[in-house]
């Protein structure tokens, strides 16, 4: 949900300056008609995923697996579809000159952009509201599971209750942090004369913009501390261990919090970059109904997020995606400049602009779409291992197999090895994550590889230390290419574009 968000934020950037010559019609009547069509059509989609997951529930409830599936795979074409409306909206009808001009949004800062996505921020949510029924009757299924297995549980949550944690977990943990940049993006537009008098660079818009960025994303923890709803863990036995590990593994941060779900969601999250701005977060549902060993496995899979710097990796990647479509709209322009399609194609230099701008952003999305994707499912089970070694790390009770605690006579412990009965307190943490969350264990997603191979990963490679070896170069190889590709985009990108006035203006030449 959250790279659906930000493709939202995208498309809505993308439309600064719309192309007239692509709009199907020029009228505001059949603007707001087209837009309430499209996001009508959704809605009652949404509706009938939702009674046909209670049907197939009604059906079979000892096998609740197919059901969640179908929940999970209609939620993602529901919001697919939501985005491909708002895509429709933005660049075949004048949408945005309506809300820009017609509604006189034009000249205030961020209003304009915000406003624009309401057809999506709105049909996110009465499409939340039309599938409750169907994810409520999910849930109930996994209280009477937990209830059966003598663990805590709660009631089901209300449909006020049920929209409050969608809107401030899946669109203010995104909106609250894009909305400063959005802040940002006007501020450096409307200064840009200035920017380029007191920087004599070109770009100066785009580095001012880059700048607020980094900042927004710098102190979003401490703003989404809020935006959610958390309190400080107290000091208990658990924290101690958890401040034992974190001490083992050189992990600092700002606070350890419990993120309030109302027993909702079963896990944990580690966030900020800086250990200034990093807060711990473990679940209150995670609390309630897991063992301390499973909790500080889940810990660990997070921690390991951190410790593995994964979360720089990923800028690298957006950077190299970034690179590599810049660098091959370079060759377009330098070999097949704008007099060429214009003699084919016949469109102004605007047109032309426009298009290449829209390209971009395609090829930008088939970056992401495929490469980090494969990317984000290999640090994923980096973390895994990483979640593994944090509970084998004090293990008391393994067997005599494990070279980690019980090395072969005259040997010294592997530490690069890892502990079986490590690997089966996570791989039981984890299935406990998936039924007390209702995710079919077998069901994988694009940024996540299944539950169930993530269990038999970690087993495999506690067993089997050449597999664990090749995992490890996997990962290594994957982190260079990372490397080598921003280090050689920045200095082709500077050669390429960085104005030679700059250098001179600086250097007094």
């Amino acid at each position: 949900m959250h790279f659906v968000v930000i493709a939202a934020f995208a498309i809505v950037l993308s439309s600064r300056t719309p192309t007239r010559s692509w709009w199907w019609f020029d009228s505001t009547g059949i603007t707001y008609a087209f837009v309430a069509g499209q996001l009508a059509a959704v809605i009652l989609l949404a509706l009938v995923s939702s009674l046909w997951v209670i049907r197939r529930l009604v059906r079979q409830p000892w096998n609740p697996d197919p059901a969640q599936r179908l929940f999970a795979r209609s939620g993602v074409v529901i919001r697919s579809l939501l985005l491909i409306g708002l895509g429709a909206d933005v660049l075949l009808t004048p949408w945005t000159v309506v809300v820009r001009e017609h509604w006189r949004l034009k000249n205030i800062v961020a209003v304009d952009d915000l406003v624009a996505m309401m057809p999506f921020f709105l049909g996110v949510i009465v499409c939340w509201a039309v599938q409750f029924p169907a994810d409520r009757a999910i849930r109930g299924l996994a209280v009477q599971r937990a209830r059966l297995d003598d663990a805590p549980s709660r009631r089901v949550w209300r449909l006020g209750e049920y929209l409050m944690f969608n809107i401030r977990h899946q669109l203010l943990l995104i909106v609250v942090p894009m909305t400063g940049i959005l802040i940002g993006y006007d501020l450096a537009a409307r200064y840009s004369a200035q920017l380029w008098r007191w920087t004599r660079l070109d770009y100066a818009e785009q580095v001012a913009l880059m700048i607020a960025a980094g900042l927004m994303f710098l102190v979003s923890p401490v703003i989404l501390r809020y935006v959610w709803q958390t309190g400080v863990l107290p000091h208990d036995g658990l924290r101690a261990r958890l401040e034992s590990i974190c001490k083992h593994i050189r992990l600092r941060y700002r606070q350890i919090l419990i993120w309030q779900s109302d027993g909702v969601v079963v896990n944990a999250a580690v966030m900020g970059l800086v250990p200034t701005f990093r807060y711990i977060l473990l679940s209150d549902g995670l609390l309630e109904t897991m063992k301390d060993d499973q909790i500080e496995a889940v810990f660990g899979h997070e921690a390991g997020h951190v410790k593995h710097f994964h979360i720089h990796f990923y800028l690298l990647f957006a950077g190299v995606s970034m690179f590599i479509v810049g660098g091959l709209l370079l060759l377009v322009w330098t070999y097949l400049p704008y007099p060429y399609w214009q003699k084919w194609l016949h469109v102004s230099r605007d047109e032309w602009n426009n298009a290449v701008d829209l390209i971009a952003m395609g090829m930008v999305l088939l970056c992401w779409v495929f490469g980090f994707g494969w990317v984000s499912r290999r640090f994923e089970r980096q973390a895994d291992v990483f979640g593994v070694r944090c509970v084998g790390w004090n293990m008391d009770h393994c067997g005599t197999e494990c070279h980690v605690h019980h090395p072969p006579a005259g040997e010294a412990p592997d530490r690069k090895a890892l502990c079986p009965a490590a690997a089966d307190v996570f791989a039981e943490a984890l299935y406990r994550i998936a039924i007390l969350n209702g995710i079919p264990p077998a069901a994988r997603s694009w940024r996540h590889s299944s539950i169930a191979s993530r269990m038999d990963f970690v087993r495999l490679l506690a067993r089997d230390h050449r597999q664990l070896r090749r995992f490890n170069r996997t990962i290594i190889l994957t982190k260079l290419v990372l490397v080598i590709g921003t280090v050689v985009g920045c200095v082709i990108g500077a050669m390429a574009y960085w104005p030679e006035d700059f250098f001179r203006y600086w250097l007094g030449t």
